[in-house]
């Protein structure tokens, strides 16, 4: 795909029908050309749309059968405030920088950032030509721990980018977006003459139905979709928060391997996950429903479809707030089969839905387009029930099976299980073989408790097995000022450790601390790390230099 570039006139657009769709953690607020004339003089990027048949022939395989489901294709943007978007000044000072980007045929189109950083005091938007979907205000409590970020799917195939800077503001805006998602399906375009339409297939069950979703309305809440990227391409799956045995929030997520297992770190940091996104009856909304996102993730143990159990964990860079209402869902790693529960997950990307089991799981070895380890894996035939019969689709690849007691006993690797077919099979990955094949114990067991069960907690989640500071009056921080890691001297291990910024920011947060501590990728400046036990906080300063 090449990019091309040109200055034009756009016609003002009408301040109607604002949403806030699928927001990120963000400060809300209205862009000042919503409600100032400031011209409608505005730079343009166009996208030259990829080959539409080139895509049915690579895509022209069953996404059930171990593969993740793509959605979209990338092109190399390169582009920056410093050269494109066109600046306004307002009488107040105040300075606006715009950028629209076409991209011709696009249902969606997705923005991959190198650099995100934006100055305090600062505000960026990003909106859909019609307004009628509105991302942001971001601010610098948005910039990423790491400079890599994205920002969630705008529908349509254009968007503008917005940047407020009042005059206060003496600090550069520093935006640099290195690739553009041309998002080709998997999505239905948001207008005002049509109503929202989903692309899963008419059997699935909304999770909210009653009464087959009202014993699952803890579990639905860990559950998240998934928009993960991979190389040049986009794909959908699902996958869930999953708890561990100190029950202390720590953002663990669990998916299946095949969703981006040769994801690089970069691709990592520009995962985004769409927590609530659900219909909140049977219903099909006219109007698609709005979500909760967060952007990272960092991989820290994996299992290979090919031989193993298909197995992801992953650590979101940040832990779902309180607002977006999120639950640690728990697991069971027994080897026994369970006679009946459920699955959760985003067919083709859709909203949530829920499929439904009544007979027992069966052991067995999943044999896709590759070969899997021996009874790796859940079998399991969906059911019957009083609102339907859902099944499974694309997009649906890594979402958790919860056996009868509401835990975690596997993730979905792929099956044979359609619309036009729903007795037939799907295939999980078998928890139990995550834990051996993918040495989960690190991460969910880190005190060593041999725990078969975990229950699911809400947050706040307890911190546990914490011990006390030894000689609070003695602690120290060495070396200090520091370039990559420091020791905490005069501490027990197992303490908790925060690191925030002068502004107040939470940059790092480590339950279960021990020494040294890994300061390598904070930039240059001053901090604040927190030392917390049981009944003492202290408080040090510490300064990093490069």
């Amino acid at each position: 795909m090449k990019i091309f570039k040109f200055s034009v006139l756009i016609y003002a657009l009408l301040f109607v029908g604002i949403h806030n769709i699928n927001a990120q953690i963000s400060q809300g607020g209205i862009p000042k050309s919503f409600t100032q004339n400031i011209g409608n003089k505005i730079d343009i990027v166009h996208l030259q749309a990829p080959s539409l048949s080139e895509i049915d022939r690579q895509d022209d395989f069953s996404e059930k059968n171990g593969q993740e489901q793509r959605i979209g294709l990338s092109v190399t943007a390169e582009l920056s405030v410093d050269n494109s978007g066109t600046w306004t000044e307002l009488a107040d000072g105040t300075r606006i920088w715009r950028l629209e980007i076409i991209s011709n045929g696009a249902k969606a189109i997705g923005l991959y950032y190198d650099r995100f950083s934006i100055p305090r005091g600062g505000k960026l938007f990003i909106y859909s030509e019609d307004k009628n979907q509105l991302l942001g205000a971001y601010t610098s409590d948005n910039n990423p721990f790491k400079q890599e970020f994205a920002t969630e799917l705008i529908y349509g195939e254009r968007l503008v980018l917005e940047y407020n800077k009042p005059p206060y503001v003496s600090n550069k805006l520093d935006l640099y977006i290195g690739e553009i998602a041309y998002i080709y399906r998997g999505v239905t375009s948001i207008n005002k003459t049509t109503n929202w339409t989903e692309p899963s297939d008419d059997c699935e069950v909304n999770v909210n139905c009653s009464p087959v979703g009202d014993d699952w309305q803890d579990e639905k809440r860990g559950v998240a979709r998934i928009l993960l990227k991979e190389g040049g391409s986009q794909f959908w799956c699902t996958g869930s928060l999953i708890n561990n045995t100190s029950y202390d929030c720590t953002p663990y997520f669990l998916t299946a391997y095949h969703c981006g297992g040769t994801a690089n770190e970069s691709d990592h940091n520009q995962w985004i996950f769409y927590f609530n996104y659900e219909a909140q009856t049977c219903n099909t909304p006219t109007n698609q429903p709005s979500a909760n996102s967060i952007t990272g993730c960092t991989l820290k143990a994996m299992s290979d479809i090919d031989g193993g159990s298909d197995l992801q964990l992953l650590e979101l860079n940040v832990a779902p707030p309180s607002g977006y209402n999120p639950y640690y869902n728990g697991w069971d790693r027994s080897t026994n089969s369970s006679p009946s529960g459920s699955g959760i997950h985003h067919p083709a990307g859709s909203i949530k839905k829920i499929s439904t089991y009544t007979s027992s799981l069966a052991s067995s070895t999943y044999y896709g387009q590759v070969t899997g380890a021996s009874l790796a894996h859940w079998r399991v035939v969906w059911s019957s029930n009083s609102n339907g019969w859902g099944v499974t689709e694309g997009g649906s690849s890594g979402s958790p099976i919860f056996n009868n007691n509401g835990l975690v006993v596997g993730t979905l690797t792929g099956g044979s299980s359609y619309c036009t077919s729903q007795s037939s099979a799907d295939y999980y990955g078998k928890f139990s073989k995550h834990w051996s094949f993918g040495s989960l114990a690190a991460f969910l067991d880190p005190n060593g408790t041999d725990a078969l069960t975990v229950n699911g907690t809400n947050v706040p989640c307890e911190i546990t097995e914490i011990t006390q500071v030894k000689n609070i009056d003695n602690i120290q921080i060495h070396p200090n000022p520091a370039s990559n890691f420091v020791n905490i001297i005069g501490i027990d291990e197992f303490i908790r450790v925060e690191i925030y910024n002068l502004n107040g920011k939470l940059i790092k947060n480590i339950y279960h601390f021990t020494n040294p501590l890994d300061v390598s990728n904070l930039k240059l400046g001053n901090y604040i790390v927190k030392i917390i036990s049981d009944n003492n906080v202290i408080s040090k300063k510490l300064v990093i230099i490069k």
